[in-house]
């Protein structure tokens, strides 16, 4: 599939100006995001600085065309500075946690300026929540939505505004962190066919959170508990993402598992794909085994992640 260099850059090329031409689709500019870092960090290592420049300013220059100054400086500062990191570090051959620390570092940025008007944001719900209410009425007769439907509609929506801003900081950092290191996964993963040496972390079905991860999930835990407004919105977003943690190493615990009884690839992946459609079921159960693994290590294993 890839026989010279020239093929090589072109593919990772076309993942890195995708992701500039769809930055402003919704849901799916998340997937383009997630690839093209992964290609910035194969090519800074693999090919010359040129080349990696030339292909950020296309991908840029796409963006600021069909989505304007403010989509394209996004753009630049959630996908193209991370990956530079991430890619001029992992070509110093640095360790994988600092690898994917540069690459969460640009992204306190925007969680800092979301957290500094967070207040102003939360004011705004009531509108939020009017607009939303509006156009659902507008739609509910094409989209053949009436009765009972349109009421669980009128009121589902108001609580799901609420707390979507409530948990807005924690949902972010949640998704920033998963796209860094997601796709340092990928970029380590596909290097070797690309020709390019990335470091690599350990076997994720040996993965464990270590106890010390107890402190901020006892933390969120107390700040939920105090009573206050505030302690309590900070302990919530504390929590989303401690949950999310949590769960990521239940996964790894389930996986180790897969491979110890030799679970058919097929098989595993229909298990995960049902893990995906009941998110809202699995992640709170994989949190609680990720949760109790830490602490008393079923598995026995000894290596845990620093991360």
């Amino acid at each position: 599939m890839f026989k010279s260099d020239q093929a090589k850059l072109w593919y990772l090329n076309l993942a890195i100006l995708s992701s500039g031409l769809f930055a402003g689709v919704m849901m799916i500019n998340v997937l383009f995001f997630l690839f093209a870092i992964s290609a910035l960090i194969v090519m800074t290592v693999r090919f010359r600085y040129m080349f990696v420049v030339l292909s950020c300013l296309g991908s840029l220059a796409l963006c600021l065309v069909f989505y304007g100054a403010v989509v394209a400086a996004s753009f630049a500062f959630l996908v193209l500075i991370p990956g530079l990191l991430m890619g001029y570090k992992s070509r110093l051959f640095n360790s994988p946690n600092s690898i994917i620390a540069w690459g969460i570092f640009p992204y306190l940025l925007p969680i800092g300026l979301l957290i500094t008007y967070y207040p102003q944001l939360s004011a705004q719900a009531s509108f939020i929540i009017s607009e939303i209410l509006g156009m659902i009425e507008l739609s509910a007769a094409e989209f053949g939505i009436a009765g009972n439907e349109l009421q669980i509609l009128y009121t589902a929506i108001p609580e799901i505004v609420k707390w979507s801003l409530r948990l807005m900081p924690g949902i972010f950092f949640t998704l920033f962190v998963s796209l860094v290191f997601f796709a340092y996964l990928i970029a380590t993963s596909v290097s070797p066919y690309f020709g390019a040496v990335v470091p690599r972390m350990n076997p994720l079905y040996l993965w464990k959170a270590g106890e010390i991860w107890l402190i901020p999930l006892g933390l969120g835990l107390l700040l939920v508990l105090s009573g206050g407004n505030w302690p309590k919105i900070i302990g919530e977003n504390l929590l989303v993402f401690m949950v999310h943690f949590f769960a990521f190493f239940g996964i790894c615990v389930i996986d180790f598992y897969f491979k110890k009884i030799k679970v058919h690839l097929l098989v595993r992946l229909l298990i995960y794909l049902f893990i995906l459609v009941a998110v809202v079921v699995a992640i709170p159960l994989l949190a609680i085994i990720g949760l109790v693994d830490s602490r008393f290590d079923f598995r026995k294993i000894t290596l845990s992640t620093d991360s």
